[in-house]
């Protein structure tokens, strides 16, 4: 009896072996597969700011900025100061901007405005959508598309974050001798300014000019020759 008894149990265990074994292999699913994060540098011009959801649209696609950090030259930028046509540059994270950066191609002080003109830091500028509020001597951004031929305005904003004159654009009329050069019709003095020495000045390469406005010169204390190839319009 004894031995029949332990054979017995010997054939529940394996029941119950089977048993077990089976539901755990009908039971069981694969692990899903996370969806990885998409990074992205986008360079544009925005289409609307929504201050309230702090949202921003640029080029036709539109981003949470909620916890963005909002800069122009290393200094922090309100969101509130930022406008439809501005030209921007953001690093993003899937539909979230992580980093923006202000990227107009005149920044300098106003030295006369009408209706639909104005001369920002020696630059000759026509928009047709100048605030009334921007008036002579006070500083402004200036984002443009680039043309071969023209400077087309896309927006104008009074700043506070740069005091100094800046302006981006191609060289002309570039003169060794007297150390001057020509961007957006102004003329540069670069005789003082500090360029990295692996960059070189030719006609038509592309410049970012930080100076002081001296009557019709910007005298130049930084150029800075970009790589055409990396310029976005």
């Amino acid at each position: 009896m004894k031995i029949l008894n332990y054979m017995a149990l010997i054939g529940l265990g394996f029941t119950l072996a089977a048993c077990g074994g089976g539901g755990s292999s009908s039971d069981s699913t694969p692990a899903p597969t996370p969806t990885p994060d998409v990074y992205k540098d986008v360079v544009g011009y925005i289409d609307g700011v929504d201050n309230n959801g702090s949202k921003i649209t640029i080029n036709g696609a539109t981003y949470d900025a909620s916890a963005a950090t909002l800069e122009y030259k290393n200094r922090s930028i309100s969101f509130d100061s930022l406008e439809q046509g501005m030209k921007v540059e953001i690093d993003t994270k899937n539909d979230t901007i992580v980093e923006l950066e202000l990227e107009p191609s005149v920044v300098g002080k106003v030295n006369s405005v009408s209706e639909n003109n104005i001369n920002v830091g020696g630059v000759a500028l026509t928009f047709d959508n100048i605030n009334q509020d921007i008036m002579v001597n006070d500083q402004v951004v200036v984002s443009t598309l680039t043309q071969a031929n023209s400077i087309v305005v896309t927006s104008i904003a009074k700043t506070t974050v740069m005091s100094s004159t800046e302006v981006e654009g191609s060289v002309s009329q570039l003169d060794t001798t007297n150390q001057t050069f020509v961007v957006l019709g102004l003329t540069v003095d670069y005789a003082n300014a500090q360029i990295d020495a692996d960059e070189t000045l030719a006609n038509s390469v592309w410049v970012e000019v930080i100076g002081t406005e001296d009557g019709a010169l910007l005298r130049a204390s930084e150029v800075d020759v970009e790589d055409l190839s990396l310029i976005h319009i």
